[in-house]
């Protein structure tokens, strides 16, 4: 078997290849090079050096032979060691030793080993099939300005085909008065009536309840069922489920338990709720039952949610004074609802 091959084969794929007893093979990458005055373009390539200081033995050499001939361990270190014995030899004799394709290693007069490459000698596979090779500069002329003759003519060549300026604005002003006729003509009242504001998150309560009472203002004009009260509920209707609720201790006499007859007048409940599900609307009575709330089921809501309220009211201050204490027993968001 040639070693000289299997040695080139092992520096393709390998960092550093030892020949025990010889030196060490090392290999370094080296980029692309353009030279900028003469124009020589060389490809990336390994660059392959030589260190006899490195001569210990790792075993590649002798695994390579063992693999490629089917012996064993022990015999493929003998060849390896020939090899190198053959090498060494050679540099004494001759002064020198020849890698065939490889380059050649030099004995020095003060006992030094050194060696010279083959000339265009490329150990990176990747750059396989890529030489070296000089281009000839670009030759890109001289460039001559030309200079226009005469002044230039700078105005806008006029379009006889355009349209004259009164076309031009009538064409403008057209589209805004079919615009503001069609909002004069067809805009009614606003398009959020107060039946379609439990869409939008809330259904007749838009203002906050400050938990101070306050004075009242009632105008003589009659006032319609499910007015808008000032307070406010919350800005979305999520219905939760109602469980058992903990014991607490019953509201004091008159709070929260007041039912009287509003049909002669207008009066107030508290709403502590809206379900969907008449499940949780009965458990909700049941709780403000056990509480000694008196409530009772309102109507449904503009979304299609049962109300469940507490108590009734005969005027805004009373409803006002129990809100607060609505909210602590029973339900955190609680609001006033005119019936």
């Amino acid at each position: 078997m040639n070693l000289n091959e299997l040695l080139i084969e092992l520096l393709y794929t390998h960092d550093c290849v030892v020949i025990p007893g010889v030196g060490g093979f090392l290999l370094n990458y080296s980029a692309a090079t353009i030279h900028p005055v003469q124009h020589f373009f060389q490809p990336p390539s390994r660059t392959i050096a030589f260190n006899s200081a490195i001569n210990s033995n790792d075993g590649l050499l002798a695994s390579a032979i063992s693999s490629k001939l089917g012996i064993s361990f022990s015999d493929s270190m003998e060849k390896v060691r020939s090899y190198a014995l053959d090498i060494n030899l050679k540099l004494q004799t001759a002064g020198s030793f020849q890698f065939e394709s490889l380059g050649r290693l030099l004995s020095t007069p003060d006992g030094l080993v050194s060696f010279e490459p083959e000339k265009g000698l490329n150990l990176l596979a990747d750059a396989y099939g890529l030489p070296s090779f000089s281009s000839p500069a670009i030759n890109r002329g001289t460039y001559h300005p030309t200079q226009p003759s005469g002044r230039l003519n700078r105005k806008p060549k006029r379009n006889s085909a355009a349209l004259p300026v009164f076309a031009r604005w009538v064409l403008m002003i057209l589209p805004i008065i079919a615009v503001g006729s069609w909002l004069y003509f067809n805009a009614g009242p606003s398009p959020i009536q107060p039946a379609d504001k439990a869409s939008f998150g809330f259904e007749s309560l838009t203002q906050p309840v400050d938990s101070k009472p306050a004075p009242e203002t009632i105008s003589n004009q009659a006032e319609t069922p499910n007015d808008i009260l000032p307070d406010v509920r919350p800005s979305k209707l999520k219905e939760e489920p109602v469980t058992e609720a903990e014991p607490v201790s019953p509201a004091p006499e008159g709070k929260g338990s007041e039912v009287f007859d509003c049909q002669e007048g207008r009066c107030y409940c508290i709403v502590v709720g809206c379900f969907a599900n008449q499940s949780n609307v009965d458990n909700m009575l049941v709780r403000l039952e056990k509480l000694g709330i008196a409530g009772f089921a309102d109507g449904l809501t503009a979304s299609g949610l049962r109300r469940v309220c507490a108590g009734k009211y005969p005027n805004y201050q009373k409803a006002v004074a129990d809100l607060e204490l609505i909210r602590v027993q029973v339900a955190g968001d609680a609001w006033l609802y005119k019936l």
